[in-house]
């Protein structure tokens, strides 16, 4: 019996090493699989870090170019208020049809004053206009 008995020692052992091996060959598929969802996980974290980077330059520039936009509307302001509008409110001032003699060149006259006064209101100059001599009178721009 012990030919019998190392037999059947020998089987059981080869069940066991076969079973080992099937526990190894789902452990290197486990271990595969791991490895793929690990690199899987280290792409997105680095896609992600650049694109936290690339919303991190583009907000960045955005703070710069209305920080830009501000100064250039401040400067845009000023340069209306002080140098466009006083010449404005001194043409639009000026107008004085009766300087013309009736006919086709009073006629531009009127419609050049009528474009400059469209234009001043459309400036929204705060600046009442430059009245006109004491020797004329004050005549509006016909709209």
């Amino acid at each position: 019996m012990p030919i019998n008995h190392l037999t059947e020692q020998a089987k059981a052992l080869t069940d066991e090493v076969a079973g080992l091996s099937l526990a190894v060959d789902q452990l290197h598929r486990r271990t595969d699989r791991t490895e793929r969802v690990q690199m899987f996980v280290v792409f997105g974290l680095l896609l992600d870090l650049v694109l936290s980077v690339a919303v991190a330059l583009v907000v960045g520039n955005q703070i710069a170019a209305s920080a830009d936009l501000k100064v250039a509307v401040e400067r845009e302001e000023v340069t209306r208020n002080q140098g466009v509008c006083p010449i404005y409110s001194l043409l639009v001032g000026s107008f004085n049809p009766a300087s013309r003699a009736e006919g086709p060149d009073r006629d531009a006259y009127i419609r050049i004053f009528q474009s400059i006064d469209a234009s001043y209101r459309a400036l929204e100059c705060k600046q009442a206009p430059v009245p006109p001599r004491a020797d004329q009178t004050a005549t509006p721009v016909p709209r």
